[in-house]
């Protein structure tokens, strides 16, 4: 009837009538790969029409905006591991006054998150995992990584592995300054700082283990690594 258009042209017309807007759904994850995909091919299909017509035509939407910010955000991390890792090379050098201790420390530390990081794609991303020209795929269902997850935790974990790396290496030092040999300073650094690094580890991964139980699939992955990382970091 004619009130019921009114009310619809009410509700999805500007009152100058010179702007609208309708829903579009569809089976697909709205914040996965596919659904990216999607966003990006439609934007573009909708520029060359907007282009071709005096109507602009966008998409928008908390999936869109969520979207957008993932992408935004990982387009930036980059910089902020490179960043990190710079300051913690500048920091250690001139604690330290070595140009070894900090190389040492950084690559232990990435080795650590690359173990991280790896072990959790490989078990829940859901896709081949590429290693040495090799795809592997995991033999179960997985629900796919959170693009939350190295964000949160990347330069927590950084820190973290610093902490105790420098826990240990000042262990060691002291040893040396008080006239021990390299080998002795280093058995004698494990003794003395090994049970504190160890136990630290242990409290933080036992802290942070009772996330992985959340019904939030971010909540946990941020669990596993946060877990895995200290328990690596601490005990390998």
């Amino acid at each position: 009837t004619g009130e019921h258009l009114r009310v619809l042209a009410s509700v999805f017309f500007s009152p100058l009538g010179d702007a609208t807007f309708f829903y579009v759904t569809f089976g697909l994850d709205p914040f996965g790969a596919v659904a990216s995909e999607w966003l990006l091919k439609a934007r573009a299909f909708l520029d060359t029409i907007s282009k071709a017509s005096l109507y602009d035509w966008e998409i928008a939407g908390i999936p869109a905006i969520t979207l957008d910010t993932q992408d935004a955000v990982m387009a930036r991390f980059p910089l902020t591991a490179i960043a990190t890792g710079a300051c913690i090379l500048a920091l250690l050098a001139y604690a330290f006054g070595s140009a070894l201790v900090p190389v040492r420390s950084v690559l232990t530390t990435a080795a650590t998150l690359g173990f991280v990081y790896g072990s959790l794609q490989i078990l829940q991303a859901g896709g081949p995992y590429r290693f040495l020209r090799l795809e592997l795929w995991a033999p179960w269902e997985a629900p796919g990584v959170s693009w939350i997850v190295p964000v949160m935790t990347f330069t927590v974990l950084a820190g973290l592995n610093t902490d105790y790396d420098v826990f240990l290496v000042s262990g060691i030092r002291k040893m040396r300054t008080q006239g021990m040999s390299s080998d002795e300073a280093i058995i004698q650094g494990l003794r003395s700082n090994g049970g504190v690094i160890n136990t630290a580890g242990l409290i933080m991964a036992l802290a942070f283990s009772g996330l992985l139980g959340s019904s939030t699939l971010a909540v946990q992955q941020v669990a596993y690594v946060v877990v895995l990382s200290v328990l690596f970091d601490t005990l390998v």
